[in-house]
């Protein structure tokens, strides 16, 4: 009797892309990308299409550090792809991120840019909707109007927005 089959299968994917992940961090990264490929190539073997995305969003994330900026593009637009096939507009806004990182690698700054914008604008939408509150109102409805509080939230901004980002307080 097999128990829980199908789950470990599902499972397989999410603890090879994050051993991907910690094999980066631990300064290994040609290991880091063999792994979330393969998680990559395990979820596409269970059909599983969240984890795929997942995975494509943590090669992305690495492809980011490492450079490569053609491989990047091609990751983004898959990911945005999934988002929009599979109605998830958070894989899309993800997908949208990275594409303009790639572009941005490549010089590409202006639009690089406009897509990273639009992709955390729809990402700052969706946390809207789910009702996700801004760190500077969850701050706010927690401490009240604290002054240093208040600093501490508009540098963070003030960082965003000097990083191109078009954040807001």
């Amino acid at each position: 009797m097999i128990l829980f089959s199908r789950p470990v299968l599902i499972l397989t994917p999410w603890v090879l892309r994050f051993s991907g992940f910690a094999h980066f961090c631990l300064g290994y990264p040609e290991q880091a990308l063999a792994y979330v490929n393969a998680a990559i190539a395990e979820a596409q073997t269970e059909q599983h299409r969240p984890s795929i995305a997942q995975s494509l969003a943590i090669k992305a994330r690495l492809l980011c550090f490492l450079g490569d900026a053609k491989i990047l593009a091609e990751c983004a637009d898959l990911l945005s792809a999934i988002g929009i096939d599979q109605g998830f507009p958070y894989w899309r806004a993800t997908g949208l991120i990275y594409r303009g990182w790639a572009l941005v690698a490549v010089g590409d700054f202006e639009n690089g840019a406009a897509l990273i914008q639009r992709g955390s604008q729809l990402v700052k939408l969706l946390a809207q909707l789910l009702g996700y509150r801004s760190a500077a109102n969850q701050a706010r409805l927690s401490f009240g109007r604290s002054a240093s509080l208040r600093e501490k939230v508009n540098a963070r901004s003030v960082t965003a927005r000097c990083l191109g980002l078009g954040c807001s307080p």
